[in-house]
């Protein structure tokens, strides 16, 4: 059975996997806590590998509120660039066939 973690669980796009999840048994979805996997702080993503191993990721965190990002720049390039980066390098490292990166802005 395939398994995706999948970052920003807990944010709206997030809760829309949540919800989906169900319709999908064949495939196991790892909802990580910030606290669990900080997408800004890569030794994270790999301390929750080594405890639970998955196939891809499903990136859904994101600092994407444009009203916040224009008062927290420097925590919107550090989610949203440095964070994106580090999810992508940790893909490449480990040879994914699949990691799918959703952004919504409103």
């Amino acid at each position: 059975m395939p398994s995706y973690l999948v970052t920003g669980g807990a944010g709206q796009l997030g809760q829309c996997f949540h919800t989906v999840a169900k319709e999908f048994p064949e495939t196991h979805l790892f909802f990580a806590s910030r606290n669990e996997v900080d997408i800004t702080r890569p030794e994270t993503l790999a301390n929750f590998y080594n405890k639970n191993p998955f196939d891809g990721i499903i990136n859904c965190a994101a600092y994407t509120m444009l009203i916040r990002q224009k008062k927290n720049q420097e925590s919107t390039f550090k989610i949203n660039t440095e964070g994106l980066q580090n999810l992508i390098d940790f893909a490449e490292e480990k040879a994914f066939n699949h990691s799918f990166f959703y952004r919504l802005c409103f």
